[in-house]
């Protein structure tokens, strides 16, 4: 995401979004969740983790992946964050919401 860029992260932050990315590119999304959550706990407003949270959540094939709850709320905040300015933010909201 071009408002997310890895390199304004701190190192330990770069380091853990771009493992997360990594485990995504493998299909290790369980994995790729817990170090976007981990990110989120430091930053809670660092919108591609949002994102791409909440889009894991929203279309992982295992469903016991999915948390539509979850992925609502993330995705809610992202199109707050971004002040419903983000078109990325509002088309994740979608498949939140229907999980």
């Amino acid at each position: 995401r071009a408002q997310d860029r890895a390199d304004r992260l701190s190192g330990g932050q770069q380091q853990r979004v771009g493992l997360a990315r990594a485990l995504v590119m493998v299909n290790e999304l369980s994995e790729a969740m817990y170090q976007y959550r981990r990110t989120l706990e430091i930053d809670p407003i660092r919108l591609g983790a949002l994102l791409d949270l909440a889009w894991i959540i929203a279309t992982a094939p295992n469903l016991e992946l999915r948390v539509p709850a979850e992925g609502v709320r993330l995705a809610e905040r992202a199109v707050a964050i971004t002040n419903r300015q983000d078109a990325t933010a509002r088309d994740t909201l979608a498949p939140s919401a229907t999980g």
